[in-house]
């Protein structure tokens, strides 16, 4: 990766990738969600019936908006929405202190998923087909850059400097705020160049065609396994059972992006040749991580090894997601007609929030009735699945 060469892009691409970058530390409020919720005394089941009550209401939040968004509205406009939606949130989590309270602001944020198509949409015509490969690396490491920084930065202040639940209830608002500073960025910086999106419920005659439907299936699968192990039940693991602070939990994230970069820097160096390569050894290392978190339950070992454990295979993960991301995305948006692809991108991100709402209910009460990380032998499902889809998309393909 070289500054000259992203100066080459486009200036749609190279502003998008930028608002990612400027906006990715206020991720940090998603990850240490688990954890706050864990200090108002929730547990890993209550967070999961938290989580599927929020999505419940959010489905019909999302229907609302679809009906009062009777006209479509750009990508970009979608993108500020959303920016909107999750600063109220976060305003929302600074003074949460009941269930309802937790509820109302996971709804807000939740809602605010129903314009993430825009980001698809907006990057299939920022990002040139030609090099799209290449504007995905700087996609994913120039954000993960940020996120190290930033993380390490919290965590290290919510750990050992700032500890109560009134430094996490600071958190959230100063995100909030700095929310509106993002709006405003993308209000300046990203030009309206996408079609416009309708957020109304399309009518059923939309189809389609069949040769895309194993694309479509294999990233709905690939989605439908993280849904069902989310990040709130391996939080809960190293939090809650292995009994170690908010920190090792944020240096996670801090280790996937580091990997992340790594990976994309390598990803960058590759070409359409090697796609499908990329993806089945992507999602290949994906499973590799869901089953041996899932094994980890059983291991009869010290917590700071199973700790160790738990970093060791974060970085097959990160490898494995950031090459199938890269190669994936490309691959989805090169094979899309304009014309439908809000179509399958709104299938797509349909079809996955449907599953979502009671997936978290689910995987909190098999943490709490089962096993602590059974939730992961599901994912191991869904990511075989996938990588199954995806050979069959490559046959018809060919």
């Amino acid at each position: 990766m070289r500054f000259s060469e992203f100066q080459s892009f486009p200036r749609e691409a190279k502003n998008l990738i930028i608002y990612y970058t400027i906006s990715s530390p206020l991720l940090i409020t998603w990850t240490v969600f688990p954890i706050y919720l864990f200090m108002l005394g929730f547990n890993v089941e209550n967070v999961g019936i938290l989580y599927t009550v929020s999505s419940f209401f959010a489905a019909l939040a999302t229907a609302v908006i679809g009906r009062l968004l009777d006209k479509r509205i750009t990508a970009r406009n979608a993108i500020i929405l959303l920016e909107c939606f999750g600063m109220v949130s976060n305003f929302v989590f600074s003074k949460a202190e009941t269930a309802s309270d937790i509820i109302l602001g996971e709804t807000i944020e939740r809602a605010s998923l129903t314009f993430s198509v825009a980001f698809q949409v907006y990057e299939k015509d920022a990002y040139p087909e030609d090099i799209r490969e290449k504007v995905y690396a700087y996609h994913m490491a120039l954000p993960h850059i940020a996120t190290i920084i930033s993380y390490l930065i919290i965590g290290i202040l919510l750990t050992y400097v700032f500890t109560s639940i009134v430094a996490y209830r600071f958190l959230y608002f100063v995100a909030g705020l700095f929310s509106i500073l993002i709006v405003l960025y993308v209000y300046k910086f990203l030009p309206n160049i996408s079609n416009k999106i309708s957020f109304k419920e399309k009518s059923k005659k939309a189809k389609i065609p069949r040769r895309l439907l194993p694309i479509a299936i294999g990233e709905i699968l690939i989605v439908l396994g993280f849904i069902f192990a989310p990040e709130f039940i391996l939080a809960n693991y190293i939090y809650n059972i292995l009994g170690f602070s908010v920190l090792y939990f944020v240096l996670l994230s801090v280790i996937s992006g580091i990997i992340s970069v790594i990976a994309s820097e390598i990803a960058s160096r590759g070409s359409k040749k090697l796609r499908f390569a990329m993806i089945y050894g992507g999602i290949f290392l994906m499973i590799v991580y869901s089953f041996a978190i899932y094994m980890l339950q059983y291991l009869t070992i010290t917590p700071i090894a199973k700790l160790l454990i738990i970093f060791a295979v974060t970085i097959i993960l990160e490898f494995g997601h950031t090459f199938y991301f890269i190669y994936e995305r490309a691959y989805l948006l090169d094979n899309i007609p304009n014309e439908i692809r809000g179509t399958i991108l709104g299938l797509i991100s349909s079809t996955t929030r449907i599953v979502a709402i009671i997936a978290p209910a689910i995987a909190g009460i098999i943490a709490y009735r089962i096993g602590a990380l059974t939730p992961f032998l599901a994912q191991t499902f869904f990511l075989s699945s996938g990588i199954i889809a995806f050979w069959i998309s490559s046959k018809i393909m060919d």
